[in-house]
């Protein structure tokens, strides 16, 4: 960064020795001019590159960094079945997977499972829900979604998601499950959750 600086008596030379009144004033506009610079950047300036003008501090850069932890996967072989049309827990529940969430407060969650419906027109879902230091239930938006052709057939299937807005802290993210219609089957079930 530069700074431009007008000062009353320009030249300091052996020559042309300012008075203490010159010097004083000169140093006076530097200190102000030193005083108005920005010291630290934003996480949100340094990642958006918003003003380059300002330095970065070893906190700035924190700030704008996301950690990926370390990833924790449990699985369910069983297989196990339902027909129930909001989301809910097979006979032997999960998985389920206990992390640690940062004050980034993101995820990144994936379901996978293979499944078998009854019904031609039966989707089968997978889903999660969330508890400990968030709560959020079970939804649409956060599910693999499948259809088999209701004669045995099985989809081998997975999906995965980036969750945001996680309290930090301990949080618990279980597998849930539930049907359009008909009976689905469930086996082989794994989630997985990498914390930021």
């Amino acid at each position: 960064m530069a700074i431009n600086l007008s000062f009353p008596d320009s030249t300091y030379s052996s020559s042309n020795k300012p008075s203490a009144v010159t010097l004083k004033s000169d140093l006076a506009i530097i200190e102000t001019a030193v005083n108005a610079m920005p010291v630290k950047a934003t996480g949100a300036e340094v990642t958006a590159g918003t003003d380059d003008a300002k330095f970065l501090t070893p906190k700035a850069v924190t700030d704008s960094t996301v950690h990926i932890g370390t990833a924790q996967t449990v699985a369910v072989a069983t297989s196990e079945t339902t027909a129930s049309t909001s989301y809910t827990a097979l006979a032997t529940a999960g998985p389920v997977v206990t992390i640690t969430i940062s004050a980034k407060g993101m995820a990144l969650v994936s379901v996978y499972t293979s499944l078998t419906t009854t019904v031609d027109t039966a989707n089968a879902f997978m889903g999660f829900a969330i508890s400990g230091a968030t709560t959020v239930a079970s939804s649409d938006a956060f599910a693999l979604q499948a259809r088999t052709n209701g004669s045995g057939g099985t989809e081998r299937c997975s999906a995965t998601f980036l969750v945001t807005g996680l309290n930090a802290g301990s949080n618990v993210f279980t597998s849930q499950y539930k049907v359009n219609t008909g009976t689905g089957t469930f086996l082989d079930r794994k989630i997985i959750v990498i914390p930021f």
